[in-house]
């Protein structure tokens, strides 16, 4: 079967809840989309950042969606299983804003980090971890700007 679409998935975690929320981006950038400036958010600057994400988020063809956990949720259920449901909304907020352009089935969704959110859409072909994804993976450093 040939996958038309990689959903990538950045993870943006304060170290506890008094850190703030948890947010997650799920991100797909065609192939003919072409965006300068796109590298790992740590290593950029706010204002780089800022622009990048401005760019990111009204250029054609980029699909994102983005979930945000708040800190309360984050004390009931613990950071890890609120970093793992924001990447699950995140990729459903992403799969439902572009519902006519692209379908859960035709989706590979790449994890950036060591743990795969236990309830993904049923539909998505599969789910991979990529540690230090957003330094390897264009997508992925992408989601990491929006997130």
């Amino acid at each position: 079967m040939h996958v038309e679409h990689l959903l990538f998935l950045q993870i943006i975690l304060g170290v506890r809840a008094i850190a703030g929320p948890v947010v997650a981006a799920a991100c797909c950038i065609p192939r003919d989309v072409v965006i300068d400036g796109i590298i790992d958010s740590k290593a950029t600057k706010e204002e780089d950042r800022e622009h990048t994400y401005k760019i990111l988020t009204s250029t054609e063809g980029v699909m994102w969606g983005v979930s945000i956990i708040s800190n309360e949720e984050i004390d009931e259920i613990n950071i890890l299983q609120a970093s793992l449901k924001a990447m699950t909304l995140a990729t459903e907020s992403l799969l439902q804003k572009y519902e006519e352009k692209i379908s859960a089935t035709d989706c590979i969704v790449l994890v950036d980090g060591n743990k795969i959110p236990g309830r993904m859409p049923a539909a998505i072909q599969s789910t991979q971890c990529v540690i230090k994804g957003d330094s390897k993976i264009f997508s992925i450093a992408a989601a990491s700007i929006i997130a």
